[in-house]
């Protein structure tokens, strides 16, 4: 049956740019599909760009509300800037911004929603807000994108090599779970952040719906990777935030270079000579960092840019493997810039990393193995939850999972990672050595690893679009608390249980 469908979110769209931004246009896009849905936002002009950042009606098949009625141009650069676009979620949460418009006439005089979507602390609380004060009927879908990571296992672990705010964290912490209390359902993105969830909610009867964002439709055999005789990996995120974990790599990289220096001596007549691994590093941002204390004279900003990196790459390396070799290097690290094609990139890779210390779920192993592209993936992800539940994949899924926390984990036990006072100290102390083995495992496999990564990228397809996520999201609101506090999306957009069984009932 269809629903009318209210999303809230002050910005949305690729025009705009960022993952809650993609991410909700796509989901009311497949929603749209079968139901009648509105976008609630703000109406918002780029004064740098002198230009329009609306979302377009078109693309996201919803109708398009504004909570303003004169268009916002004070702002600069909201898409960039950090303090704008907070700045954005405090006013759709203020209730004498988002009502200081009477925008519900234009919903239509017979239009109410069965259904209202916010997207965590960024634009949740207004949803809930808007139930309260307008519909009081409404199912309110509460969705949770990130669980502040500075509140989690990394505190005091000095995984980041940067000072975390946890005051900061904290207050984001008990702002979601402030508002999560109050929403009908929470909806988790990815096994990690259903974990977060019942962090979160403890035993406050709320529902909680871990859904999965769609796979884009891709023809597999498209891999264009050189035939050169190198193995191609592609380390694929934000390379200068120290939890995406490129100091690991380099650090592996060091390891298999002595690795084959240790191959070359022992086995100087073998026939299969230890593989040339080149790991390209494709987005590094210019960074401005202070060495030492900022208020003692000398010690001033400097700029790293790609040039930087790749000097203290290429210095760290010749420590970390000697500076006399009996081989030339068989493992090199090359650091770019932004690139504008990220497909391209992927298909012209052998492989692609994402060895972040901890990601909420990691938009990169999705991306790369609907395209057939092999992947590894750190272990406290949801990816990884995702793709090595041997109900949805089999066993092809976890080849692809790097053991690199001191335990096997699980969702179902989330204070085994999640919790700082839990997890020991030395919980990453092993992760350089795996993503060696990971690394130097996956070449050597790469027939095998193709074929599995192509058997996931079908099923995907098949079974893990955004169509299907909208269906559960749907689907899911029909579900009581007393019948099943979680559920998961399962195979072509069905409910399964927290133990990834099929509902007995709907």
């Amino acid at each position: 049956m269809s629903k009318n469908i209210l999303v809230v979110l002050p910005y949305s769209g690729r025009a705009f740019g960022g993952g809650v931004a993609v991410f909700n246009e796509e989901l009311c896009k497949a929603l749209g599909d079968d139901n009648d849905v509105k976008l609630l936002t703000f109406d918002l002009w780029n004064s740098t760009d002198q230009k329009s950042i609306n979302p377009s009606s078109g693309s996201h098949k919803a109708e398009i509300i504004y909570i303003n009625d004169v268009t916002r141009r004070e702002l600069a650069n909201p898409r960039g800037d950090d303090a704008e676009r907070a700045k954005l979620y405090d006013e759709i949460n203020d209730p004498s911004i988002l009502f200081a418009r009477d925008w519900a006439k234009d919903l239509g005089p017979e239009w109410k929603p069965d259904i209202i979507i916010g997207h965590s602390r960024f634009s949740g609380p207004a949803a809930i807000r808007i139930k309260q004060t307008l519909f009081p009927s409404a199912y309110v879908q509460y969705f949770l994108h990130s669980y502040p990571v500075e509140g989690t296992v990394l505190v005091g672990h000095k995984a980041y090599g940067e000072d975390i705010d946890q005051r900061t964290a904290a207050k984001k912490l008990e702002d979601e779970r402030h508002w999560m209390a109050q929403a009908d359902m929470i909806v988790p993105v990815g096994g990690l952040l259903r974990a977060g969830a019942k962090l979160l909610v403890g035993t406050h009867p709320v529902r909680i719906h871990e859904c999965i964002g769609g796979a884009e439709i891709h023809a597999i055999d498209e891999r264009r990777a050189p035939d050169d005789g190198h193995f191609h990996l592609l380390f694929n995120g934000r390379a200068n935030a120290p939890i995406k974990g490129l100091d690991d790599i380099l650090v592996a990289a060091g390891r298999l270079n002595v690795m084959a220096d240790e191959y070359a001596e022992k086995d100087k007549e073998k026939v299969k000579p230890f593989p040339t691994i080149d790991i390209h590093v494709r987005y590094w941002q210019e960074k401005t960092i202070t060495l030492g204390d900022a208020k003692k004279p000398g010690n001033d900003p400097t700029n790293v840019d790609v040039n930087t990196v790749q000097e203290y790459v290429d210095g760290t390396l010749r420590k970390l493997d000697g500076d006399k070799r009996p081989i030339p290097r068989k493992v090199s690290l090359k650091i770019h810039g932004i690139s504008d094609n990220i497909m391209r990139d992927m298909l012209a890779s052998h492989a692609v990393l994402m060895p972040s210390y901890i990601e909420h779920f990691g938009l990169v192993p999705g991306e790369a193995l609907a395209l057939g592209v092999p992947v590894l993936m750190n272990e406290v992800s949801g990816a990884a939850f995702f793709f090595s539940d041997s109900k949805r994949f089999g066993d092809a899924g976890k080849a692809f999972v790097v053991p690199d926390f001191c335990e096997r984990i699980s969702p179902s036990r989330p204070e085994r990672f999640l919790d700082p006072g839990v997890v020991a100290v030395d919980a990453y102390e092993n992760r350089d050595e795996a993503w060696a083995n990971a690394m130097l495992d996956l070449v050597e496999h790469l027939g095998e690893r193709i074929e599995q990564a192509a058997e996931i990228g079908r099923i995907l397809q098949k079974d893990y679009t955004w169509k299907h996520c909208a269906k559960a999201l749907v689907a899911a609101a029909a579900i009581t608390y007393g019948s099943y506090p979680i559920t998961q999306q399962g195979p072509g957009g069905s409910l399964w249980n927290e133990q990834s069984e099929p509902l007995t009932t709907t």
